[in-house]
């Protein structure tokens, strides 16, 4: 199973109506974006995805009962601060935050934690447990824009760049 890991949005229409088409392009089963989508007609987008969508907030995600409303009857599960649950037989836990992702990954209890907020990709390996941070859809902060596919299958890690 394929997971298309998104973040830090940051209202770039753009970059997500793109990053969402390639995920969709590239047979992506679950999308997760790991917060500040910021405004919640952003929603619309991420229910574009053809497969399940789940969201976590971000710092920047002020307006929760109406990305929530938004959500409602949807493919877009809002998880609201953190998710953590089984993916394809994996334990996955989202955060936006690295401290939290840090000691969820640590932990040793699941075999993929995703995170975002720095903006910046990145990936690091304890045996077979991951943490991924796949960068930025906004592609203001750090050039150029990225988001990632993780593989559950082979857990071969892929970022793709926005151009």
């Amino acid at each position: 199973m394929k997971l298309a890991l998104l973040s830090d949005s940051h209202n770039n229409t753009h970059n997500l109506e793109k990053a969402v088409a390639e995920a969709n392009k590239r047979s992506c089963d679950v999308l997760i974006h790991s917060g500040d989508l910021m405004e919640p007609s952003y929603i619309d987008l991420l229910r574009e995805f053809k497969g399940n969508v789940i969201f976590v907030f971000g710092n920047n995600d002020n307006e929760k009962e109406e990305i929530r409303e938004r959500s409602k009857g949807s493919n877009v599960l809002v998880a609201g601060d953190f998710y953590d649950g089984v993916i394809d037989g994996q334990r996955v836990y989202v955060t936006h935050y690295p401290e939290s992702a840090k000691i969820a990954f640590l932990s040793g209890s699941y075999d993929v934690v995703v995170f975002g907020h720095t903006h910046q990709k990145m990936t690091e390996a304890l045996g077979e447990k991951i943490l991924i941070n796949p960068g930025e859809i906004y592609g203001r902060r750090m050039e150029p824009a990225s988001w990632a596919i993780y593989d559950t299958k082979t857990k071969h890690i892929e970022f793709i760049e926005i151009s």
